[in-house]
């Protein structure tokens, strides 16, 4: 999983947040499960523009990206981890 952020953004803050809250419920730990990605890196924010998104908070795993209000709705972030991570029982 990846996060996209950028320095100074709340958002991003809120997100990082709620994942150090939510992914442990779901059996994952944040370390090894999310590669956080700053866009003050040209080359990340390259990569953000590859997928169409120009702003932070945005999450990608594999071909699905969340972002916008999505990503700052717990429920919704929550259903997106569970429906593109596979989490072992």
């Amino acid at each position: 999983m990846k996060l996209y952020t950028h320095k100074g953004c709340a958002n991003c803050k809120k997100v990082k947040a709620v994942l150090l809250k939510l992914l442990p419920e779901m059996g994952l730990n944040y370390e090894s499960s999310v590669v956080e990605r700053d866009i003050d890196d040209t080359d990340v924010l390259a990569d953000l523009m590859m997928l169409n998104i120009e702003y932070t908070p945005t999450i990608n795993i594999g071909n699905a990206t969340i972002t916008g209000d999505e990503i700052l709705d717990e429920v919704n972030l929550r259903r997106f981890i569970e429906s593109n991570i596979k989490i072992s029982p």
